[in-house]
C-alpha cells in the first residue's frame, strides 16, 4: 500500500564518522527525507467533483553509522555499512475527509526505528586526496505499518489503495550521490570524517 500511495523525493544523510580500526568504521548521522503522493492523485474523482492530492510525508531521524572499507585501487573503495536509529514522520497537506472507509483515523504523527544496509563506491580526487566522491545503492526497512487511514487514502476507487496488500513494514530503496570529506591523522589507521 505505501508503494502504491507515496513515492520518493529525497533523502539527505549527514554523518560524522572516525575509523577506530584499520578498515572499519563507526559515526553517528542525522537523516532527512520527503514522500509525496504518487502522480496518480493528482486529479481523483469524488462524489462532489475532482480533488487534487498534495499530501507529503516529511522525515527526520538520528542514527548510527557501522561499517567497513576495502580499497580496490589506491583511489577507489567500496564501502559496506548499515545505519540504523530512529525515524520520526509526520503527513503534512492532508485532505479532511470524513469518509467512513478513513475511520478511525491513523496518527498523522509517527515514529519507528529503521535499519538501512548501504553499498557505496567511492573516488578519491586532488593530489592530497582530503575528498572522495560516491555512488551509493541502499534499502530502508522502516519498522511501521503503512495506515492509509491517516493520509485519509483508504476510500479511494483509484488508485484502489485498499485492494493492495499491506503484510510488510514501510520500505524503500535509495539510489544516491554523496561526497565525503577525510580527515588524516598522523597516527596509522587514523581517521575520517564523511
Amino acid at each position: 500500500m505505501f508503494r502504491q500511495s507515496f513515492t520518493g523525493i529525497y533523502e539527505a544523510n549527514l554523518a560524522l564518522v572516525i575509523r577506530p580500526f584499520e578498515h572499519f568504521i563507526l559515526g553517528v548521522g542525522y537523516s532527512n527525507a520527503l514522500f509525496k503522493n504518487q502522480k496518480t492523485f493528482l486529479l481523483v474523482r469524488t462524489n462532489v467533483g475532482s480533488l487534487s492530492y498534495n499530501t507529503q510525508i516529511f522525515e527526520n531521524g538520528a542514527f548510527i553509522k557501522m561499517g567497513y572499507d576495502q580499497f580496490v585501487t589506491e583511489n577507489v573503495y567500496m564501502n559496506y555499512s548499515i545505519n540504523s536509529g530512529i525515524l520520526a514522520c509526520e503527513y503534512k497537506n492532508i485532505e479532511l475527509d470524513t469518509n467512513l472507509a478513513n475511520r478511525p483515523y491513523g496518527a498523522t504523527k509517527f515514529s519507528a526505528p529503521f535499519v538501512q544496509p548501504e553499498l557505496s563506491v567511492n573516488f578519491m580526487g586532488g593530489e592530497e586526496q582530503k575528498l572522495s566522491f560516491s555512488l551509493s545503492l541502499s534499502y530502508t526497512t522502516y519498522f511501521y505499518k503503512f495506515d492509509p487511514k491517516a493520509p485519509r487514502f483508504n476510500h479511494l476507487d483509484s488508485p484502489n489503495i485498499h485492494s493492495k496488500r499491506n503484510n510488510y513494514f514501510m520500505n524503500w530503496i535509495n539510489i544516491g550521490l554523496g561526497f565525503n570529506i577525510l580527515i588524516r591523522t598522523k597516527k596509522k589507521g587514523g581517521s575520517s570524517g564523511s
